[in-house]
């Protein structure tokens, strides 16, 4: 997951805002997840487009973060999530200080062709959603307007606890 985060970074970083300070927080020695590559770097790309998006052009900072945590069935039930087998999960965390979103922006978020943006097709959540239903994960999105938006993709692993400490790299 961590080498998917930093491969992808360095493919779009031409598609990220210049004024973005890219902070990440990648925890080391996370179990392997049996997931097709390109679709988990397609995850990653939306998610930090959209992240680089919400800046609107401003100042701003883009965190990136990986882990390795416990769900139980109550965390699964707030999240998209259809299957409620509570365990360990891998995570991958895209956090942004930009405009935030409504809540009835939230609301459609995964909707096709559902977009906020002038040049947007809309396509980019309801294919991360797509993805991560496929590997049987979820996506928990935390926003406030004007300060904004934290989303939080997990996937299941085989079983075993967390052991890493996360380290951070700029």
């Amino acid at each position: 997951l961590n080498s998917n985060c930093l491969e992808t970074v360095g493919i779009i970083n031409v598609s990220i805002s210049k004024k973005a300070s890219l902070i990440y927080q990648l925890a080391e020695d996370l179990p392997s997840f049996l997931g097709d590559p390109a679709q988990i770097q397609q995850v990653i790309m939306n998610l930090l487009i959209n992240a680089s998006d919400a800046l609107q052009g401003n100042d701003g900072t883009i965190e990136v973060r990986t882990g390795h945590k416990h769900y139980t069935r109550a965390d699964l039930v707030s999240a998209n999530y259809s299957h409620d087998e509570p365990g360990y999960f891998l995570f991958l965390e895209v956090r942004d200080t930009g405009v935030g979103m409504l809540e009835s922006v939230q609301e459609r978020v995964f909707e096709p062709f559902f977009t906020t943006k002038f040049t947007g097709r809309g396509l980019g959540m309801a294919a991360v959603l797509g993805i991560v239903g496929r590997y049987k994960g979820a996506i928990f999105i935390e926003s406030t307007r004007g300060q904004g938006t934290n989303i939080r993709v997990i996937f299941p692993t085989d079983g075993s606890p967390p052991n890493a400490a996360l380290t951070e790299v700029q």
